[in-house]
């Protein structure tokens, strides 16, 4: 791309006499240890290429010649082995060190033969890829740590250009921990050498007014947008003399941005169409001649006179750019006015913006889908237009539209000029119960880029009713376990949901239950004028304990207790885990430990129904007592103990632990066990666990 001004900025600034740097520094980071330094550079970080001036043939002094210098800020040398400069395409597998110097565009093929690079490197100019420099050393160089070498060129003849273009390195054949990827990148100016004394000229260049738009041509438009656009250039002071001119050296070239890219005004086959001309008394002033770089056209007008500009507050030079076509995407191009070889002036240049438009903003079509949906589904929008530069959706007079996301769609909001599938949802307020259908419209409008809305266009979907049924085989009383059949039917849900655990179903289906109780099934269907619900109970008769009673309240082991029962509507009685085959009857069980836990269950509906009774063994063994405390900790530091006792009866044997330690085996008594310091106690679980008749039998207590 020519004549990109990669510093992206409105405000172009003159070029001084002097760069105020002397270096611009690329790469400098961790992963590279071969840094790369340019000089000289200007106030605004570009690389300056210095060529002799054209108007008085001052060559370029040494001290401002461009060089390019290598410094080793790693910790170990780098050296750089000797070879023949080759094309970029056998450089890699050369096996020596090359550098590529990928010059600015603007620089010609026949200009590169010229420059030179000092005595240490061979130098060879290629166009195989573009227009680049390829340099060798003659002999080995090793650049030691943290020292540097330069490479000074001369001979650059090029005609200046002041807007900054992209310059690059490639650097072949070290290790990627010393380049890295190889490459580095800069922007680079090419000036004249400046005639010393000289001063900066302030001028101004911007359109007519009414002048700054470009009607772009739409992709696929049957007859092009042609454009015509007038602008000046003018001193910025009303009061300024007139400025000199050097007859067939002081010249004006016209360009701007050509590509395919965001910032470009055309492309550079409709740029090849484009004519320049300066207007009325300044038209025989100048002679035009269109310079093509790499193709791309540049209007460059020589003074014929030695005046560039006339004095006064209303003089200027008013151009005129015509026959301008534009199939670029809408947006900001500029257009730069460079002038050199003003005698007593730097070289300089100006630049203004031109917004690129579409000319109106048409809908060429429009469609929703589906035309009819259930309340809650999605739809499709998608639109095509000509000349729009956004478009805005807004819903009928009832309700709102939400994108994919959830979020409301404001009626300012923008969206693209062509869409092929946005995926909305229409949201109404509640509505009075009805079993109407609602129509809900969308209305879209296309705007240029200066908010000009074109034509609006509607289109409206049917949203459906709700409704739906839920219904029960069998409604009961019946006993628990029994099967029964659930059905729905539905028409235009969004979602339906039985509750009681059976959560979303299908628009009409039906399945089959075993309630254990009774129960009330709700369906609840959403959709438009819902939720609704539809309601059925399955009465299940509860199942209850008349009576459990023992034979005794106590007794010894091996000792029968007779258990009597009575139930009704169980499906399942057990005692224990021990099945009874009868609502009602007893059973004789014996007394096995100590205390002995006789639990009736009874399975049925609203159960299960459980009744238990407790029947001590007198002769079993028993733990009697367990208790404890803290002793110790007079100073914080200090440690401290838990302190246990414990009694039981009819025991044989005893094991006491202290968090899973044993600390006694005796059958009563008193232990301790350490429990950290006085500032940081820590609980202590003492288990007892007693051995003797009905046993073993165990309890913890924690201290």
């Amino acid at each position: 791309m020519l004549f990109k001004n990669q510093t992206n900025k409105q405000d172009i600034f003159m070029m001084d006499q002097k760069p105020n740097q002397t270096e611009v520094q690329l790469n400098l980071t961790t992963d590279k240890t071969l840094n790369i330094v340019f000089s000289p550079m200007d106030a605004q970080g570009n690389t300056v290429v210095y060529v002799p001036n054209q108007s008085t043939g001052t060559p370029v002094p040494a001290s401002d010649a461009f060089a390019i210098k290598l410094e080793n800020i790693g910790t170990e040398p780098i050296v750089l082995k000797k070879g023949i400069p080759v094309s970029d395409s056998l450089a890699p597998n050369s096996g020596y060190f090359l550098m590529a110097v990928l010059l600015p565009a603007s620089i010609q093929s026949t200009e590169m033969g010229s420059v030179q690079a000092g005595s240490d490197w061979g130098i060879k100019s290629f166009t195989d890829d573009g227009n680049y420099l390829m340099l060798a050393p003659v002999a080995d160089i090793q650049i030691s740590v943290q020292n540097s070498i330069s490479i000074q060129f001369a001979g650059f003849a090029s005609d200046p250009h002041q807007i900054p273009q992209e310059m690059s390195l490639n650097l072949y054949n070290l290790d990627s921990s010393i380049i890295g990827d190889g490459n580095y990148t800069t922007n680079a100016v090419i000036l004249q050498v400046p005639k010393p004394g000289n001063q900066d000229l302030n001028l101004i260049a911007q359109p007519e007014e009414g002048s700054s738009v470009v009607n772009i041509t739409p992709t696929g438009a049957s007859q092009a947008n042609t454009n015509e656009i007038n602008f000046y250039l003018t001193n910025d002071d009303p009061l300024a003399s007139a400025i000199p001119s050097t007859p067939n050296v002081s010249y004006i070239r016209i360009s701007f941005d050509t590509g395919n890219e965001i910032g470009d005004l055309t492309s550079v086959t409709d740029a090849a169409n484009a004519i320049v001309s300066i207007l009325r008394d300044y038209g025989s002033k100048f002679t035009l001649s269109v310079e093509k770089i790499q193709n791309i056209p540049t209007w460059k007008f020589t003074a014929s006179t030695d005046i560039f500009l006339n004095g006064g507050s209303n003089d200027r030079i008013e151009f005129q750019l015509s026959n301008l076509i534009s199939h670029l995407e809408e947006g900001i191009a500029n257009v730069y006015l460079e002038f050199f070889n003003i005698p007593g002036f730097n070289d300089g240049y100006k630049t203004f913006s031109l917004q690129k438009v579409l000319p109106s903003a048409v809908i060429s079509s429009l469609s929703l889908s589906p035309n009819r949906i259930i309340y809650g589904n999605q739809i499709i929008i998608a639109w095509q237009t000509q000349g729009a530069s956004y478009c805005t959706l807004q819903c009928s007079s009832i309700g709102s539209i939400v994108d994919a996301s959830g979020n409301t769609i404001q009626n300012y909001q923008q969206f693209p000029a062509n869409e092929t599938g946005l995926t909305v949802t229409p949201v109404l307020p509640q509505l009075p119960a009805s079993t109407s259908p609602v129509s809900f419209s969308i209305t879209l409008t296309a705007f240029t880029e200066d908010g000009r809305g074109g034509s609006p266009e509607e289109r409206a979907v049917q949203i459906e009713p709700v409704s739906c049924s839920l219904s029960a085989s069998i409604s009961g009383p019946i006993l628990s376990g029994t099967p029964v059949t659930l059905k729905w039917i539905s028409n235009y849900a969004f979602s339906l949901e039985i509750d009681q655990g059976i959560g979303t179903v299908q628009a009409n289906g039906s399945i089959q239950l075993i309630p254990v109780n009774t129960t009330t099934y709700t369906l609840t269907a959403t959709g438009l004028y819902g939720p609704i619900t539809s309601q059925v109970t399955v009465v299940v008769s509860q199942v209850k304990i008349n009576s459990f009673t023992p034979s005794a309240t106590s007794g010894v082991l091996g000792e029968k207790i007779t258990l009597t029962w009575d139930v009704v509507f169980a499906t399942i009685i057990d005692i224990n885990g021990q099945k009874l085959t009868s609502d009602s009857g007893s059973i004789e069980l014996p007394l096995t430990v100590s205390s002995n836990l006789f639990t009736l269950t009874c399975q049925g509906g609203e159960g299960p129904a459980i009744q238990s009774i407790t029947i001590p063994a007198t002769d079993a063994v028993q733990i009697t007592n367990m208790n404890g405390y803290i002793q110790g900790g007079g100073v914080y530091i200090n440690p401290v103990s838990a302190i246990f006792n414990w009694a039981t009866a009819n025991a044989t044997s005893c094991t006491v632990t202290a968090n899973g330690n044993i600390v006694s085996n005796a059958t009563s008594g008193s232990t301790n066990a350490a429990a950290g310091t006085g500032d940081n106690p820590q609980t202590v679980t003492f288990v007892v666990t007693a051995e003797g008749p009905g046993g073993p039998i165990s309890q913890s207590y924690a201290v």
